[in-house]
């Protein structure tokens, strides 16, 4: 087996391989670096990506897969500040012919129980994608008011029962310190009304992506992440997101569809006030999704989506 394999398997490489189209001479910045998957791919064309993650975990695995490989520049940092990152790459640091986001959490930190990112597995409830910020899963369930609980439940993870869950997270804590996942599990289970075993992971599998997005401000960075990107691209130049949730796309599709406009003033307006120019064009009309074939191969790419833009 491909020790990339390992690591984690990449969602819709081989679409993303035809937007980007590397060859030699051209850069690009894989801003969600995990287990090289999609880098390999770009260095296997004769391309240059500066490789770029939050996780030094991640950095230490491709530091040893791709040992002496000179068209790779490995960077420990949030694609929140690429702009900066790509200013301290040395002799990569100049506009870039791609950029590209894949969203998801690698199969290694989902299948790394110490993570706590999966409530199949028994951990402590940490989910933080970066060991060095102070924030974690079980800080915001000890801490949290009852209300902000109810709000994190229902805005990041669009839970019907976020009320429900967040009173019996209340009530468990005051029992006892909730510091695992199992323990987190079982709040939720006895919270949620419906107990249609489909329905009850459905409420897991959003509590927990929940808890990770509030960890991990991963929406704020995304949102962050999206103006500067487009200042470092080179006229076509192109941006390829791969998100996993609504939340996410949307993020990306209102912001590609903002800046594919000349003008973004309020329809009602009788004229233009705001002078906004159009940035980008969009490449993907609809997202593209995985075939059959390769979501029975890795079934996490079940929920990708990608979309393409290109810059003018």
């Amino acid at each position: 087996m491909d020790n990339s394999t390992i690591y984690h398997i990449p969602a819709l490489l081989h679409e993303t391989v035809a937007f980007l189209a590397p060859r030699p001479g051209k850069l690009f910045i894989d801003g969600t670096l995990g287990g090289g998957g999609h880098t390999q791919a770009l260095l296997d064309a004769g391309a240059k990506v500066i490789g770029l993650d939050r996780d030094p975990e991640a950095i230490e695995f491709c530091k040893k897969k791709f040992v002496g490989n000179k068209n790779l520049k490995l960077m420990h940092g949030n694609f929140a500040r690429i702009d900066e990152c790509l200013s301290l790459s040395g002799p990569f640091s100049k506009k870039v012919d791609g950029i590209l986001l894949d969203l998801g959490v690698s199969s290694h930190q989902i299948d790394t129980p110490e993570r706590g990112f999966s409530y199949s597995t028994e951990g402590p409830l940490d989910m933080r994608m970066n060991q060095g910020i102070s924030a974690t899963a079980k800080g915001i369930l000890n801490r949290a008011p009852q209300e902000e609980l109810e709000k994190i439940f229902r805005d990041f993870g669009e839970e019907r029962f976020s009320r429900q869950i967040a009173r019996g997270v209340a009530l468990g804590r005051k029992k006892k310190y909730i510091g695992t996942t199992l323990q987190l599990v079982e709040i939720i289970k006895h919270a949620v009304p419906d107990k249609n075993p489909a329905h009850v992971r459905s409420s897991l599998a959003r509590i927990f992506q929940s808890l990770r997005i509030a960890v991990n401000q991963e929406l704020k960075n995304l949102a962050m992440f999206l103006p500067h990107a487009l200042s470092i691209l080179k006229p076509r130049g192109r941006l390829l997101i791969i998100s996993y949730h609504s939340l996410e796309d949307k993020i990306v599709k209102d912001f590609f569809r903002r800046e594919a406009r000349d003008c973004i003033c309020d329809a009602r307006l009788p004229a233009c006030l705001c002078d906004h120019k159009k940035t980008l064009k969009i490449l993907t009309k609809k997202p593209v999704t995985a075939e059959p074939a390769e979501v029975k191969l890795n079934p996490r790419a079940t929920s990708a989506k990608l979309r393409a833009a290109e810059k003018l």
